[in-house]
């Protein structure tokens, strides 16, 4: 025996990567095989075993079942477990040889059951022809099929065995059609005699297991299809420093896989302050702590170490932190400070993003409007340039220019027509006739009739000689006056001219200065918004689920000049009665309000505070940091607007999706998600982040620890006040799966449902 188990190793001793291997002789358990292997050392690990001639129907064709226990290293158990099997197997004559038979599957599985050793089974599958488990299968019809596989499935088999790739595809193929491609394992095995074909196997296998080397190992590999990949999972020795490799906890060293690692521990056993002290330790920025947490943490001792063994120096290590508490405290926050905080917590994808140049843009706004403004201002009203054109025109004198005669003068006393004062006159009239008349006379109804018609005859006839005089000669005399007068100082028409029509803009002016402001004012408000740009915006997309379901964006909102006219206008200006305050359907009534009237102003306003504030020109401009959504119907929507519980999602399958292999520390990312949500997605995303980045996550539900399959497991406990112990291994060890199956949320039928195949 000791020379065979010698020739076994030597020929297995280059293949490093080779951890366990299983004897499984026919219808035999060879104990002396087993016990000379334990002899010799090896650092190759020995799974009992044995390959059963079973029988699935009575009198049905004999299949090949290969039984492994948990019974390694312990050499009483499996000598006991190979006497009591050795001796039920050749009592009922079991084999495939002449005399030979079958054992029924269900006397087996009774007589397994019965020795209170686990054990998994896996039946040979599409090889060995009839003594394949599904070689009755492929006759029936599909349905038939279908039923048969799930009553054997459910009944005993965890995974199926076959042999090279081809017959592997087959078998997958095989379980698709039967729709149990998730739920069973297809793995290969050499069951080769010859050491020369065992060593071609070893040399180029078609799958590899990723797991630890003993039985719970061996029955995760067959509960958790993942675990079998047809290229070698390793952390290449040049990416050694990309890892966190351990941790230093207040005396105790913590190792971690580069896969997934799950914390686990009840409410307030330092399941978050491993987390939060791991992150702070390395980046104290990350994470965002409140200041007592921050404190808190920063008062432990921790030393964080790479896979290749360098301490972590604080902010030289690259990760992501995914905070659950900190990230809905993100989305209540509001205006700059939620830019700020967003932009800083996704840096990497929004630094991405092109930034948006704020200030030239209002520069832009402001210099187009003032320009606006002034060619505005500076135009002469066209109305008085043409009336002085019409009155000058050329003469014989001196400067070549005539404005017509002087007409002939009214008479000296139609000259007081000029300053007739209408009440002056009335009342002297009134005072004069009472003056003269007893009282009784003056106080009479008819008499005081009568100097009231006579006060109007006199208004009347004075208003019509008024408009004769006034549209007679005294127009053009008047002009003729200002004309010769300004003439002596004058060198020539031009200037003439220039000053005729400044004397005539002097006058109108005074008169009209604060509407001809204001009217340019809302002309160039109103010719600003041509070609008025009030939105601009850059953005990358990320994938999730979905190419290019995230959109990450900049945003510059600029506030309309019609719009800032209303805001301001409601500012200065009284509600106008029957119009209720100024909106775009009745801003033409507020404008005409500003422009010909200086009523209607709120106390402390009037019209000047309102025009300075409008020709400010001080437009709001927003800038706002939002991720968006789109979930398939092909709407991007803000985040920010949607629940927590779909926040969490959405951002989680970003994260996970996210395209970087940094090392991810995640708090509790099934918080606010739905059951089915977890089951369904972040087990999933889980199951598939890991593969291309590590990851620490802080979890309390088993779907992500159990159905995710995490590396490694660390069972955290406070057994006193601020003094936390850990715990950490594989599933694979015994201790670990059965604390978590306590510990977590569901744990216990999550357990069950992932590694028992059939009944207890």
């Amino acid at each position: 025996m000791a020379e065979y188990v010698s020739s076994i190793l030597e020929a297995l001793s280059d293949f490093k990567d080779l951890e366990m291997i299983s004897f499984t002789d026919h219808n035999h358990i060879c104990f002396d095989l087993y016990k000379a292997f334990y002899d010799a050392k090896s650092r190759i690990s020995l799974l009992p075993g044995i390959e059963i001639d079973v029988a699935l129907e009575k009198g049905g064709t004999a299949k090949h079942l290969v039984v492994y226990f948990d019974a390694m290293n312990d050499l009483g158990k499996l000598q006991s477990l190979a006497t009591k099997i050795n001796a039920f197997l050749e009592k009922r004559n079991v084999g495939s040889g002449p005399g030979k038979q079958p054992v029924d599957i269900h006397e087996l599985l009774d007589e397994l059951l019965g020795y209170k050793v686990d054990f998994v089974l896996s039946p040979h599958a599409l090889k060995q022809g009839k003594r394949g488990i599904d070689y009755d299968w492929h006759p029936l019809p599909e349905e038939e099929m279908s039923n048969e596989m799930k009553k054997f499935r459910d009944q005993f088999f965890c995974f199926w065995e076959s042999s090279g790739k081809s017959e592997i595809a087959r078998a997958v193929e095989f379980l698709k059609r039967m729709e149990s491609d998730e739920l069973i394992s297809v793995v290969a095995f050499s069951d080769s005699k010859s050491l020369e074909d065992l060593k071609a196997y070893a040399k180029e296998p078609p799958q590899y297991f990723n797991s630890l080397p003993n039985f719970n190992g061996l029955k995760l590999v067959g509960s958790e299809i993942s675990r079998i990949t047809h290229s070698q999972n390793f952390v290449d020795e040049n990416d050694l420093g990309s890892f966190i490799g351990s941790i230093e906890f207040e005396g105790q060293c913590l190792g971690l896989s580069p896969r997934l690692n799950a914390i686990i521990g009840g409410r307030g056993s330092g399941k978050s302050v491993l987390l939060d002290s791991l992150a702070n330790s390395i980046d104290p920025s990350k994470g965002d702590l409140q200041e007592s947490r921050r404190a808190f943490v920063s008062g432990l001792q921790i030393k964080v170490r790479t896979m290749s063994g360098f301490d972590i120096s604080s902010g030289q290590f690259r990760f992501d932190y995914y905070n659950q508490n900190y990230v809905a405290s993100l989305f209540s926050k509001s205006g700059d400070e939620f830019n700020t905080e967003i932009e800083k917590y996704f840096s990497d994808t929004f630094s991405k993003v092109e930034s948006i140049d704020k200030g030239s843009i209002e520069r832009g706004n402001s210099e187009r409007f003032n320009q606006l403004l002034e060619s505005f201002e500076d135009k002469l009203p066209e109305n008085i340039v043409g009336f002085v054109d019409k009155l000058v025109v050329d003469v014989k004198d001196g400067l070549e220019m005539n404005i017509g005669e002087r007409k002939p003068k009214a008479k000296v006393e139609d000259k007081k027509l000029e300053s007739f004062d209408y009440r002056s006159a009335v009342e002297k009239v009134q005072a004069a006739v009472v003056k003269c008349l007893p009282p009784t006379v003056a106080e009479d109804r008819r008499v005081s009739a009568a100097i009231k018609h006579l006060e109007k005859e006199i208004c009347d006839v004075a208003h019509d000689r008024r408009r004769q005089y006034f549209s007679g000669p005294y127009l053009q005399n008047r002009f003729v006056d200002i004309f010769l007068e300004k003439k002596a100082s004058i060198s020539d028409a031009q200037a003439t001219r220039k000053q005729q029509i400044d004397l005539f803009n002097e006058a109108f002016s005074h008169e009209t200065l604060g509407i001809r402001k204001r009217v340019s004012l809302v002309r160039t408000l109103i010719k600003v918004c041509d070609g008025f740009e009030p939105y601009y915006e850059k953005h990358v997309f990320a994938d999730g689920e979905r190419a290019e379901s995230f959109k990450f964006m900049r945003e510059l909102c600029v506030e309309h000049p019609i719009d800032f006219m209303i805001r301001t206008i409601n500012d200065c200006v009284k509600v106008i009665p029957g119009l209720g305050q100024c909106t775009r359907d009745n801003l033409w009534d507020y404008i005409g309000s500003f422009c010909f009237s200086e009523e209607g102003y709120r106390k402390g306003s009037d019209w000047e505070r309102l025009y300075d504030k409008l020709k400010a020109f001080e437009l709001n401009y927003e800038e706002r940091s939002s991720i968006r959504f789109d979930s398939g119907d092909g709407v991007y929507r803000d985040i920010k607007s949607l629940s927590p519980g779909t926040q969490t999602n959405i951002l989680i399958e970003y994260i996970v999706h996210k395209d970087t292999s940094l090392p991810l520390l995640i708090d509790q990312p099934e918080d606010n998600v739905d059951n089915q949500t977890i089951y369904k997605d972040i087990r999933n995303w889980f199951l598939g982040l890991k593969s291309t980045r590590q990851v620490i996550v802080v979890t309390h539900d088993a779907n992500i620890v159990i159905n995710a399959d995490a590396e490694n497991v660390i069972v955290a406990k406070q057994p006193s006040p601020g003094h936390f112990v850990y715990e950490y291994g594989a599933l694979e060890y015994g201790k670990i799966i059965d604390k978590a199956s306590v510990i977590l949320d569901g744990g216990k039928d999550a357990v069950k449902r992932r590694l028992m195949k059939y009944g207890e």
